[in-house]
Parts: C-alpha cells; structure tokens; sequence
C-alpha cells in the first residue's frame, strides 16, 4: 500500500456483498514433508537426543531459543561466529547486544566486547566500562552516533559516555540523515549540537519539512553558497511543489535543481527523481506538456532502475502526447534490453508501439513478439493483447485473456538444475534445517531458511531450486517471494511462483481476482500484518473487516487472530472487493486502484484522468489511465494484479484448460 496514502479498508460503505460469495472456500495446503527414513525428531526428541545423531535438529533448537532471547551474550557471540549464513542475523546481532549489555561480569563483558561491531546503544555503555575496552569502540560510537540513537534516551546516553569522542562532522551528517528521513522531532533536537555556521542553513531545512509558510524568508537570510545546500534545494523544490506554485519549482528545477541533482550520490539522486516523476505527472494534469517532458528526462546519474522508470516516463510522454515516436524509441530500447523481466517486457512492448507508430508495423511485431514471451508479465500479455487483435481486450474484458496468454505460457521453460546443482542445494544446513522446521510444524521459520538459501547461492539454479523447495514444503509466500527475485535476475518460475493454494469464493467478480489480490497485498501469507495493521492474506484491518462481517449478515468473530485464517481472510476480503467493483463500475483496473489507495482517491483519478472504462472502453485509453495514476506503487499495483489474474486464468483448471 502507498506510504502516503495510508491505505484503510474504510468502514461503512453500505458492503452488500450476498451470501453466495461468502460461502466457505476450500483451502488446499501442501502436507508436510516426509523426512529421512525413520522421519526427523521431534524438538522434544532432538532435545534429549545425542546431538551428533543429528547435528542440524540440534542447532536448529539452539537457534530457536536464542531467537526468543533466552540466551547469553557468550551463546549468541559463538553462534554467530559459526553460522555466518543462517537466516535473521541482525536479529541475532540485536540480541547478542541486549544481552552483553546486561551482563554483569566484567571479564566476560570485556572478552565478548570486540568479538562483533556495537550499535546498541546500551552495548556501547557496557564495553566503555569494560576491560580490557575494545581498541574500535569509539568509532563505533560515532557510527552509532550517525546512523542510530534517535530517541531522547538514547541521544543523552551516547553523549554522557561518548561526547568528548564525537566531531562536527559526526554531529552533522546524523543531522543530515534525520532530516532526509523525516525525523523532524530528532533533526530538531540535533539543530544545538551543530556549528554555528551550520545552524542556519538546518533551520532553514527544517522551515522546509514543516511546510512553514515562512521558510523562504528563513531562506533569505543565508548566504549563496548556503542556499546551495542539496538538501535545501530538494526541501524547497517540494515544498514549491506542495504548494502548487509550479511555476516558481519548475523555475528553481532551471536554475539549480537540475545541476544539484548532478552532484548528488546515485542515491540521494533518486530521491530527487521522484520529486522530478511526481512533478512531471502534476505537469502533465495541468497540459503543460513540455515543461513535463523537461522534468521527466532526467540525466543525472540516478541508479539503472530509477534510470529505466526516467526513460520510460519520458518516452511514454513524447509517444502519447507529442507523438514524437523517433525520440520516444530511443528512450525505450534500453528498457527492451535490460535483464527484469517486468522492465524488458515493458521496453518491449512500448518499443513497439513506437514503431507502430513510425509505420513500421513488421519491426512492432517482432517487438510485441519478444514481449510476448514473457507472458507472465503485464506488458508480455499487453503485447499478446496486440498480436491477437479483437480476440483479446484483457484490461476491459478480462475473462477474455486467458486462453491466448495460456498458449504463450506453455512456451515458457524453467531451466533445469544440474545433478550437482541439486545435491549441493540440497545436502547443505540450510536445506535439511528448513525440512526439519516444517516436520516439526514450524513454516514460519522454515521460510527464513529457504530465503536464506536463495541469496546466499548464485547463478538463476539458485532461484528454481529454492522455489521447488517452498513448492514441496507447503511455503506458497516464500515460493513467491522467490519467483519475484528471479524476475529481477531475467527469470520465469511460473508454476511455482503463482501457485493456486487457496481457493476464491463463489462471486460475480471477475475470474481469479481475488487471488490476483491476494498474491500482490500478501504473497499468501496468511499471518502477514503489515505496519499500517492490515493482516493476513487480503491485508484487511481489523475495522473494515468487522464493518463487512456486519453488513453481510455474518456472525464470525472478526479479530487481528482471526483474520490470520485464510478462509475467513478471503471471504471477507472478497466481499470488499465486490462491493468496490460496484462501486467502481466493475473495471479491474479501477478495482485494484481503490482497493490499494482508497475508493475516494480513486474516484479523483477518475475526474481528474478521465474514466476510458465508460468513454472510451479500449486497452489503449485503459493502459495509459493506468500510466497516469499518480502513484508510482498503485500504477505497480494495478499492473501487478492484472498480470497475476491473466496468469491465474490462463492456468485455472476448472476453466478447461489448466
């Protein structure tokens, strides 16, 4: 969900979602895994066991315990001195910390002190008083200093032990991180412990994070080289933004932001990008065409996959609204190339319409051809939209897609390991540790290990192997999460990375929607809770799940424990969704928008961008609705859910042709 949205399932919007669609689902979930011959111990069997009958159950109950921090500093020391690859290590390394800092031995405290770099604040305090005191504390003070210890506590405990060993510099970029991530409370108390010439110019950043109607006359009274500060440039570019006086940001984008942004780190740089892209978008909505396209072909260094959403805006821009297919072309080909498959597909697809365009209607098809491959992509079955012709209008007929994307999926072939591949996967800790996790009926931790193994190997086998494992293990999330990564690397896991564990209750709604949904809100993890609270496989808060228990007549008891049940999960989640798509007119598009930023917002886009579904109900007015969401995260949304419902259609069984 957006961060700035802060998506709720809002109550009370008169649900009249009928009986027939909360009829109980059937949930089909993998059994567990038969272990070696013999099958593996109970944790209670491994706990009285000889551990070298088993050395890996035996470590496993180790971990296990240290997780939950029962633990001594000297045990989570050795632990992770000899299990540098085990999952949850910053875990571990918290509580390794937490513990030294109790400790009240002096000779033990002062061995462990140096074993591994402090950033607990408290662990800090505890080596200062040890000995002998470990010869890098101090510098790990200052990058605790820096990169920590943002609370009122923590800062006077840092200061009252490490004061004296703390610079300018120090004090400085902890400011500089605070402010750019908007702790304006903690930047606001760092503002004292800066030099009096840097004074200003924090306040001056602060005037601009407050949204302070008089921040430019605090911008005022510094000096030039003062007002070139990046960050101040970039605070005051937003806050022109916000203010919606156009004109003055885009004239401060000619006169600094451009040369600012290109003096920036890649990363600080993609920050400036996204004010750049969500400028662009308010300059397109105003028919400022060209002042849009200036904001959009960004060319400062900003990382390959800002890069790629900069080109691809900026060719998007000069296709649809300049027609200027020649330069719109060149934008796209580095897209078509790059390794993502959602990227390619998408340079693909858009290469093509360039060249449509161009009235090379040969050379598209060769491009739509390529995209086509990658049928279990958005822009892939966009571009099977194009070659099928009338057959297929997948954003607006949705239920028509299935049988032409199924016929390119077919053609898809996962790599397949080698011997050695399997037996190395398979015969490591990490493996037999996530076999052992789910025979004693513990999934939740036997993810951590199959994701563990998944970045720890390299190459593409890495990625088939492990999502094989989630698959046999009964881990739909971690199969999925799995087959998104190997997206990134160039790779299609189709079988294991939808996989069809839960199914949908009976509904009007379009075919599969509700686990295109749920494999976007949750990946199908059914205990999932998100930092907003939505919880399990439909990402519903508590309130708004209750209000549709209520308005369908429903008598379940409706709690953050019960939502984590994926029956109860999908059938109050799909009820949401039908009462948007009534809403919503029943476009999918329109559906999956509301559904991540809220009906009310979605309604604006609708006033603001038009509505093709009722005027104009053909894919290409429907897909460059789509591009014009706002939102970068619910334009990926929307196109995540479409994508994964074409897919579920293609391979649903009871369609006839799974």
């Amino acid at each position: 969900m957006p961060r700035r949205t802060c998506r709720a399932r809002v109550a009370g919007m008169g649900l009249v979602a009928g009986l027939t669609l909360l009829a109980p689902a059937p949930l089909h979930a993998a059994p567990a895994p038969a272990g070696p011959q013999g099958g593996w111990p109970t944790p209670g069997q491994a706990a009285t066991g000889n551990a070298d009958d088993d050395p890996v159950a035996a470590k496993l109950l180790v971990y296990l315990r240290l997780l939950s921090a029962s633990g001594t500093a000297e045990e989570y020391a050795t632990f992770l001195t000899e299990n540098p690859s085990w999952p949850l290590r910053p875990l571990m390394q918290a509580r390794f910390q937490q513990a030294l800092a109790t400790e009240p031995d002096d000779a033990v405290a002062g061995a462990l002190c140096s074993r591994l770099q402090l950033t607990d604040v408290h662990a800090l305090q505890r080596c200062a008083h040890a000995a002998p005191r470990p010869a890098a504390l101090d510098s790990w003070a200052r990058v605790a200093w820096v990169n920590h210890a943002d609370t009122q506590g923590e800062t006077q405990a840092m200061l009252s032990t490490f004061g004296p060993v703390l610079t300018p510099q120090d004090h400085w970029l902890r400011f500089d991180r605070q402010e750019r991530a908007g702790r304006i409370d903690a930047a606001t108390r760092q503002v004292v412990m800066l030099d009096t010439i840097q004074q200003p110019v924090a306040r001056a950043r602060l005037a601009f994070r407050r949204n302070d109607p008089h921040a430019e006359d605090t911008l005022a009274t510094l000096p030039p080289e003062q007002q070139a500060d990046g960050a101040l440039v970039l605070d005051r570019l937003r806050w022109l933004h916000h203010a919606q006086r156009l004109d003055e940001a885009l004239a401060l984008w000619h006169e600094r932001g451009v040369e600012t942004e290109k003096q920036q780190t890649p990363a600080v740089a993609a920050v400036f990008w996204r004010e750049r892209d969500a400028m662009a978008r308010d300059l397109l909505l105003a028919h400022r065409t060209d002042d849009a396209l200036f904001m959009a072909n960004d060319t400062a260094d900003i990382g390959s996959a800002t890069h790629y959403d900069a080109l691809f805006l900026t060719g998007w821009i000069r296709l649809e609204y300049l027609h200027d297919a020649d330069h719109a072309l060149a934008d796209f080909t580095p897209l078509a190339q790059a390794v993502p498959v959602i990227t390619r597909s998408r340079g693909l697809y858009w290469a093509g319409r360039a060249l449509w365009a161009q009235g090379r209607h040969a050379a598209a098809k060769a491009q739509w051809e390529q995209a086509a491959a990658l049928a279990n992509t958005f822009y892939g079955q966009m571009a099977i939209e194009r070659l099928a012709g009338d057959r297929m209008n997948q954003l607006v007929a949705p239920n028509q897609a299935g049988q032409q994307i199924r016929r390119f999926l077919l053609r898809e072939r996962e790599p397949a390991p080698s011997v050695s591949d399997s037996v190395h996967f398979d015969t490591s800790d990490l493996a037999r540790a996530a076999e052992i996790l789910v025979a004693w009926g513990d999934r939740h931790h036997a993810r951590d290990f199959i994701l563990a193994l998944d970045a720890q190997d390299t190459g593409p086998m890495k990625h088939v192997l492990a999502a094989r494992m989630a698959t046999r293990l009964g881990i739909p999330d971690a199969a999925v999460m799995v087959a998104r990564l190997a997206g990134k690397d160039g790779l299609t896991l189709v079988h294991e990375g939808w996989p069809r564990v839960y199914s949908p209750p009976t509904s009007t709604l379009p075919a599969d929607v509700e686990l295109a949904v749920a494999r976007q809100e949750s990946g199908f993890d059914a205990g999932v809770v998100s930092p907003a609270h939505a919880v399990g496989l439909m990402q519903l808060l508590v309130p708004t799940a209750r209000e549709v228990a209520r308005k369908a007549g429903l008598n379940v008891n409706v709690s953050a424990a019960s939502l984590t049940d994926p029956q109860l999960n999908m059938r109050l989640g799909a009820a949401y969704l039908s009462d948007i798509a009534q809403r919503m007119g029943g476009a999918v598009p329109y559906v999956a928008a509301a559904y991540n930023a809220g009906p009310h917002r979605t309604d604006g886009w609708l006033e603001t961008l038009g509505n093709p579904a009722r005027d104009t109900p053909q894919p290409d007015a429907m897909l460059d609705w789509i591009e014009s969401i706002p939102f970068g995260e619910t334009r990926n949304y929307v196109e995540r859910v479409e994508e994964n419902m074409a897919i579920y259609q293609a391979t649903d069984p009871a369609a006839g042709h799974g």
